[in-house]
């Protein structure tokens, strides 16, 4: 409990009672005795832990590296702080050891598009441990993920680029090189066409407001966003082939 403070919550108490009950259906009342009196503890641990001096609740090194590598949510920074949450929030992070757990073995498709979501800590013998690995591990056909932080406006162009090649047909991987190849080519000018685009114009020139026919530091035929940073860190892993639609 001591290596992993992120796992003490009212979730797990409720999972160890749960497992009390099992235990002692099936007879072994000594078993469920023992997980009932470490259950009431939990909290009284969790405080302790909590009350000792650090900047926030993941300053603490974590051995697990699939407790090391996760997704904020909702409510992440107030629990970081040590605020509470409402029970249906969690955490307000999903770690990746939790994704492991999950049941994705009819998922086709996973996008992680928060930045850096394919990274993870590299253990001797075993690869690469983090979201990627988890949710290979979880049963999902196709992770694609980014490598580094990307822009927000860039990652949905290219996302909303990927994701209508895939309804046209297109293979998982091959929508994405296709995506990259959109952002990679596309110019000022045909940025200037859609709300999205003037999006990514305001993001470069950090400017709050921009009318579609404003002058810019630019030609129109410019690609601004070709350098490989922009659309290089995307990965796809696993089932490259088009879809299964309509069902």
């Amino acid at each position: 409990m001591q290596d992993n403070p992120l796992l003490l919550d009212d979730e797990l108490v409720e999972f160890m009672e749960g497992l009390a009950a099992l235990f002692e259906e099936d007879g072994n009342q000594d078993v469920a005795n023992k997980l009932r009196d470490l259950a009431a503890q939990i909290p009284e641990i969790a405080a302790a832990l909590a009350a000792q001096p650090r900047d926030n609740r993941l300053s603490t090194y974590v051995e697990n590296p699939m407790l090391r590598s996760g997704l904020a949510l909702a409510g992440a920074n107030t629990w970081l702080s040590g605020g509470k949450l409402p029970k249906e929030a969690g955490k307000g992070f999903l770690f990746a050891q939790e994704v492991a757990g999950l049941d994705l073995w009819a998922n086709e498709l996973t996008v992680l598009s928060a930045c850096q979501t394919g990274m993870g800590d590299i253990q001797l013998g075993e690869g690469v441990f983090g979201l990627r690995r988890a949710f290979a591990v979880a049963g999902t056909q196709t992770l694609i993920m980014s490598l580094w932080s990307v822009p927000d406006r860039v990652t949905a162009l290219l996302m909303e680029r990927m994701f209508a090649d895939l309804k046209n047909g297109k293979g998982r991987g091959e929508a994405l090189q296709s995506a990259q190849n959109y952002i990679r080519r596309i110019t000022v000018g045909e940025l200037r066409q859609s709300e999205l685009g003037l999006e990514i114009l305001k993001e470069q020139m950090g400017v709050a407001e921009l009318k579609s026919d404003a002058r810019l530091p630019w030609d129109d035929e410019d690609r601004l966003l070709e350098h490989p940073f922009y659309w290089g860190a995307w990965i796809c892993q696993g089932e490259t082939k088009p879809m299964v639609t309509g069902e």
